[in-house]
């Protein structure tokens, strides 16, 4: 299965820190955040990845080439305008030659509980629920206080069916027909598996929320017509690089972390510095 990761948005949450570079490149314990994004898809066998690009583009060209120091192959697709979240992943149609593909959001890193760099199964078994439901989509779930931020679903537990979406609600009533028993709302957490059928919603679809082509208005019309919509509660901590929110999240993994495991990535972190060093620059 191919994976999708957007990262051609702007990043305005982060300035003044994104002026000089895509907030993709941001980094969380001294790794960019989509070398995270990588680096999680290649641990669950994901080795073929389109990044869709747009602002700022070049930093990121530059920084992931063709993938090959990270033992991935990447191919881009370019967002010219930035017409929302489900236009930029119509941008990649042509990419897209499997069924069912990966979305990955550049500015998500998924951490397992108490061990940073131990492995989450989060998307293995989100994409053996979807191929298991033959599902239009299924999506990984957390609970969060603030909806206006998210993109909120109505959940079934026991059949795991999503009935309903929603895109950053700000009504109280559209609050209340989402909000559960203990007053949090289940967002979507950044990680969505796809049938290939979610690009003939996207072509169809009109702009809707900040005159944008929204993912979640897409969805919903897929759920109109029928379509069977899943969705998976995440194990692990959800880290969301796009505001200053995420230091609160690096300070506590650095809690987490003994000094063995922190000398052991510092060593890993050189260690392809090194390697980059001798085949880019052709220094010792």
């Amino acid at each position: 299965m191919k994976a999708i990761i957007p990262a051609a948005g702007k990043g305005t949450r982060l300035l003044p820190n994104t002026l000089g570079a895509p907030k993709e490149l941001i980094t969380f314990l001294g790794k960019p955040s989509i070398e995270w994004a990588i680096d999680y898809l290649k641990e669950n066998n994901i080795n073929d990845i389109t990044i869709i690009t747009g602002y700022k583009k070049s930093a990121l060209f530059d920084y992931l080439g063709t993938g090959s120091f990270f033992n991935v192959k990447i191919d881009y697709a370019l967002q010219h305008n930035p017409k929302g979240l489900g236009h930029a992943i119509l941008c990649a149609k042509n990419n897209i030659l499997e069924d069912d593909f990966i979305v990955y959001l550049g500015d998500t890193i998924i951490v397992p509980k108490n061990n940073p760099f131990g492995k989450s199964h989060d998307l293995e078994e989100l994409v053996k629920l979807h191929l298991e439901k033959n599902a239009f989509a299924t999506m990984l779930l957390e609970e969060v206080l603030n909806p206006e931020i998210y993109g909120v679903v109505r959940f079934d537990k026991k059949s795991k069916l999503i009935t309903d979406i929603y895109e950053k609600p700000k009504d109280e009533k559209v609050k209340k027909r989402f909000r559960l028993k203990n007053g949090k709302y289940l967002a979507i957490s950044g990680i969505y598996v796809f049938n290939k059928e979610i690009f003939d919603y996207l072509k169809k679809l009109k702009p809707g929320l900040n005159n944008e082509i929204q993912l979640t208005d897409a969805i919903l019309n897929a759920l109109k017509d029928e379509n069977l919509v899943y969705g998976r509660i995440l194990n692990g901590m959800r880290v969301d690089i796009g505001n200053f929110n995420y230091l609160k999240h690096e300070q506590e993994v650095y809690g987490m972390l003994k000094n063995e495991q922190l000398e052991a990535w510092i060593n890993e972190r050189e260690a392809l510095g090194k390697k980059i060093k001798r085949e880019v620059y052709n220094e010792k």
